[in-house]
Parts: structure tokens; C-alpha cells; sequence
């Protein structure tokens, strides 16, 4: 059962619609945006930068390649040389960065550290989940290239392996959050991964699906006027350079990347919150804290009205100060007495 803190101002264990999900996330983000994009931006962005100068630069020299055929011809990998497969490896890289620091950043929301959490901060919670995260990646990475097999099978082949990808996502990325919150080892997160997502499947992946068109239509709103000062410069020099389209592909493509990692936290922030809905609807965590801190507030209640403990005198302990002759009423000698 999931018991991690959540101690944040807006809170992840609660019954969400998919609707209520895309609110929690734009609502801690733009809460929080200040704190949460020097912190993440911080240790994202070397990767970051990395990866788009790796592009621009392949871009450019894919450039240089269309301008000489023959080259591709005596070399038909020249396009797959170290500057590809530097890209590869940032961006796998970058991709795993990318979930541990936004996953480290919500562990330590839901810790009520909002408002202290630093780079270095983040950076000494991300990098202990960096690790498992590339360690998924990689396995995940395996399963998909190996379920792959069966996209030879004519016709339904290539269907039935994108559906099983889209089966899979939801228990892939809810695996990443179980992982976080609840479990010290992949196989036991897949375990876990499994119960939480089996019977809400459609909200899960719906959660995910919108959260990351969010994420697509906010790129694009940002890439398209770079793209539309690419393709007028472009049409006016493609007769004179074929190949620097490439090129202003390349200085396109390079800082879109690098702000392509901050819009990633729009899908792994909503991740968060649908591992909220679906731990409470299967363990009820958010009742169970509730009926906890409501214990304790009654339990301080009683303690404020309990009684002072001092023992009460004993009976008859001052019989012998009263007047033996006094007429005190009552019950006596098996009669009342007026």
C-alpha cells in the first residue's frame, strides 16, 4: 500500500477525472514555476545543450553530404558516424535525466519541501533514481524492439505490435512512479505497476494521452514561427544551396531541444498525479491519512480535557472534622434521615 507523505499544498492521492489531472499538474506548475524550472532547468541543461548542439550539428553535416552523393555512395553509413550516434547517446541519456529530476522534484513536493528545493537539492535526489531509470529504459527499450518480431506477419503483423505498445505505456510510466514513491526495485514496481494500472487502464492512458498533446501543442505553438522564418529563408536560398536547409534545420532544431526538456514536465508531473488516483482508489492511502490525522487531532482533544490525575480523597478521610451530633441528611443507618 502506498504511504509516502504528501504534505504538498495540492494534493496527488485523490479520486481524479482525467480532467482533474490536467488541473492538478498545470495548477503545481504554475505554483511552483519558479522554483521548479531554475531547480530542474539546472540540472537538465547540460544534457540539454549537449543534445541540441549534437543535432545542429548533424543536421549540418547531413547538409554536406546531400551536396556530395558520391560520398553517400562509396559510404553508405557516413550518416550513422559519432556525431549520430552522440545524439543517441545524449538523448537516451537526457531522457532518463529528464524523468529522475521532475520525479525528484514531486518526491520532495509530496515531502512539504516546496519552497527549499534547490539544484543542488534536486540533483542529490535525482541522481539516486537516474540509475533505475536508465536501467528501465533500457529494458523497456528491449521488450518493444523484441516484441517487434511479430510486425513480419503480413497485414495484422505491424497493427498488433503498435497495439501492444500502446498497451504497455501506461504500466511502463506508472512503473516510474511506483518506483519513486513506493519501491526499491524494478521487478517489485512492475509488480506493483500492474495491480494499480489492470483495472484502470483507459483512465491511465487517457491522463497520459492529453498531458502529452499538451505538451505537443505547447512545442508547436513555440516551434512554428522558427519554422516559418526557416521555410521563407529556405524557398529564397534552395536554388543557390540546395543543402542549407539542412543547416537552418539544424539552428531550428538545436534550441527547440533544449526547451523540449522543460515542456517534458507537463507529462511526468500528470504521471504523479494519475499514480495518486490510481493508489488511492486500490489502497484508499488518502483515506487511511486522513482517519490518521484525525486520530491524532482527537487524541490531543483528550488529552486537553482529561481530568487533573490527582487521586480523590479517600472516603470518610475527614469524617472525624464533622460533628457527630450535625444532622447532615442523607443515607443513614439503613434510613433516610431528614
Amino acid at each position: 500500500m502506498s504511504d509516502f507523505p504528501d504534505r504538498g499544498s495540492i494534493p496527488f492521492r485523490k479520486l481524479r477525472d482525467v480532467g482533474d489531472v490536467m488541473n492538478g499538474t498545470v495548477a503545481l506548475l504554475r505554483e511552483n514555476w519558479r522554483e521548479l524550472l531554475t531547480s530542474y532547468v539546472a540540472v537538465v541543461a547540460p544534457v540539454a545543450l549537449a543534445t541540441g548542439i549534437a543535432t545542429g550539428l548533424y543536421m549540418y553535416q547531413m547538409g554536406g553530404l546531400m551536396a556530395d552523393p558520391a560520398a553517400i555512395e562509396n559510404d553508405p553509413f557516413a550518416m550513422f558516424g559519432p556525431t549520430y550516434l552522440g545524439i543517441l547517446l545524449f538523448g537516451f541519456l537526457g531522457g532518463a535525466l529528464t524523468v529522475a529530476a521532475a520525479s525528484a522534484y514531486v518526491k520532495l513536493y509530496r515531502e512539504g519541501l516546496a519552497g527549499e528545493i534547490t539544484a543542488g537539492v534536486l540533483w542529490e535526489e535525482a541522481r539516486g533514481l537516474l540509475l533505475p531509470f536508465l536501467g528501465l529504459s533500457v529494458v523497456y527499450a528491449l521488450v518493444v524492439m523484441a516484441s517487434a518480431v511479430i510486425a513480419i506477419v503480413p497485414c495484422l503483423g505491424i497493427l498488433a505490435w503498435m497495439a501492444f505498445v500502446v498497451w504497455s505505456l501506461p504500466y511502463y510510466a506508472v512503473t516510474i512512479a511506483v518506483r519513486t514513491l513506493e519501491e526499491d526495485s524494478l521487478a517489485s514496481s512492475w509488480q506493483r505497476a500492474r495491480l494499480l494500472v489492470k483495472d484502470s487502464w483507459g483512465f491511465s492512458f487517457g491522463a497520459l494521452l492529453l498531458a502529452g498533446l499538451l505538451f505537443y501543442v505547447i512545442i508547436l505553438i513555440i516551434s512554428m514561427p522558427l519554422y516559418i522564418v526557416m521555410m521563407v529563408v529556405g524557398i529564397n536560398t534552395i536554388e543557390t544551396d540546395p543543402t542549407a536547409m539542412f543547416s537552418m534545420m539544424g539552428a531550428v532544431m538545436a534550441p527547440l531541444q533544449v526547451v523540449s526538456y522543460a515542456g517534458y514536465l507537463i507529462p511526468l508531473v500528470a504521471l504523479y498525479f494519475v499514480h495518486g488516483r490510481l493508489a488511492e482508489e486500490l489502497d484508499g492511502s488518502g483515506l487511511y491519512a486522513d482517519l490518521d490525522e484525525l486520530a491524532g487531532l482527537d487524541a490531543e482533544a483528550d488529552d486537553l480535557d482529561a481530568p487533573d490525575p490527582t487521586p480523590p480523597p479517600a472516603p470518610g478521610a475527614d469524617a472525624g472534622d464533622r460533628d457527630a451530633n450535625q444532622n447532615g441528611g442523607g443515607f443513614r443507618g439503613g434510613g433516610f434521615r431528614g
